[in-house]
């Protein structure tokens, strides 16, 4: 199953629009916390942009998209590294002017991490406005409520495809599901709904997505697809460096793989991703451990996508 464009002109390159927060991440490796005037030192860290749909935006330019960005950014000095960060990839952004730009300090422990968030919503201005028919598919972190459901609603109109990160339920994920064509939740998103997840498909096929599915980490992902209830497995990973990151760079594969190969299945799309997201868990970061995408077509071929 495919969704159709109808906005689409075959000689315009598929591009993606990626909406939401942005961080500057700084992953650091270290087996304790000081405290009491202690230190710790020859911990490993890595710097880079982060946040829900960059990482995915970012993924999906790594991997020879068009992705454009719709985020938060101060003129502060972290605002400088990120639109410099931005720069560096050669990735068209739209800032959204914010009294602070936000920064994340994430603990890795293989599987799991501790996150501390100094992040900033006080936003000083509307979001500028960008010309929803030039996508092809939009993502969604929910970070800017508002944005996300004048978006959706436009993009609805000019039938793109929208698609949505419901890591969390925000302050108007209920009235923005109706507008989703894709939608991806994680386990925390079910225990927020008190659904098993499988019931969370349904709800969320029942909301009006054409394609729903629940990542649940090394047991791969759940899905609903022409009706069709499925499971992909994850792939066996020896040694997990660092786990922030994997479900963003999930939806940013997806993503990618939409624009890239247009006729393909959602469950091929979701093949695809786990096999992206597969290889960034074994670095430390989050943008920072994206991975190549030679490095992507090695892994596909021990893990290849359904056939047509």
């Amino acid at each position: 199953m495919y969704l159709s464009h109808k906005n689409r002109n075959k000689d315009i390159p598929m591009k993606s629009l990626f909406v939401g927060h942005s961080y500057i991440d700084i992953s650091f490796q270290t087996p304790a916390l000081p405290l009491n005037d202690t230190k710790i030192r020859g911990g490993k860290y890595a710097l880079s942009l982060g946040g829900n749909s960059v990482v995915g935006g970012i993924c999906s330019a790594r991997l020879g998209g068009t992705p454009e960005f719709l985020v938060p950014l101060a003129d502060d000095e972290l605002g400088y590294l990120a639109k410099e960060l931005y720069a560096k990839e050669k990735v068209k952004f739209f800032v959204r002017p914010v009294g602070r730009t936000s920064l994340a300090v994430i603990l890795p422990n293989g599987s799991k991490r501790g996150i501390m968030l100094a992040d900033d919503y006080s936003y000083l201005a509307p979001a500028p406005e960008v010309n929803i028919s030039d996508y092809t598919i939009v993502h969604f972190d929910g970070h800017m409520p508002e944005v996300t459901l004048k978006l959706a609603q436009e993009a609805r109109t000019y039938g793109v495809t929208t698609s949505l990160d419901a890591g969390t339920i925000r302050t108007n994920t209920h009235e923005v599901l109706p507008y989703m064509d894709v939608v991806v939740a994680s386990k925390h998103f079910c225990e927020q709904l008190n659904l098993s997840h499988d019931d969370t498909l349904r709800y969320l096929i029942d909301k009006g997505a054409k394609v729903a599915a629940v990542t649940l980490g090394e047991q791969g992902v759940r899905f609903i697809e022409d009706g069709k209830l499925q499971s992909i497995d994850s792939i066996p990973v020896a040694h997990v460096v660092d786990s922030a990151g994997a479900g963003d760079t999930f939806h940013g594969a997806y993503v990618h793989s939409v624009t890239a190969h247009p006729n393909w299945s959602y469950r091929q799309h979701f093949q695809f991703a786990r096999v992206v997201s597969a290889l960034q868990i074994q670095k430390l970061g989050t943008v920072s451990a994206l991975p190549s995408a030679v490095e992507v077509e090695a892994l596909l071929k021990k893990y290849p996508v359904d056939k047509q």
